[in-house]
């Protein structure tokens, strides 16, 4: 029997991310708990093949410095520009290989 995947198919991983560089992109903190909000996300989803155990592409997502330095393919966002990140790029595309 083949293990489930971990991301699931569709736009709610890159939803649920976007949330993530909004609250690192954004000086009015207020809305979005990262906390609470984004670091059980990454922590249920990414952790597991990106944290402090492993890192696959030598990625680490269990803390902001660690996604500023980035991995093989470098910083997996921009402060204050969401849009370019490789991150969520990766996440949301269909092609289960890139992600």
């Amino acid at each position: 029997m083949k293990r489930p995947r971990r991301l699931t198919k569709g736009l709610l991983p890159g939803a649920l991310l976007s949330l993530s560089f909004a609250f690192l992109s954004s000086d009015s903190r207020g809305d979005i708990d990262y906390l609470k909000e984004v670091k059980p996300l990454l922590k249920s989803r990414c952790y597991v093949c990106h944290g402090s155990l492993k890192q696959k592409s030598s990625l680490r997502l269990d803390t902001v410095q660690s996604m500023l330095k980035g991995g093989k393919s470098g910083p997996v966002f921009k402060r204050g520009d969401a849009s370019e990140s490789i991150l969520l790029k990766r996440i949301s595309t269909a092609d289960l290989e890139e992600r």
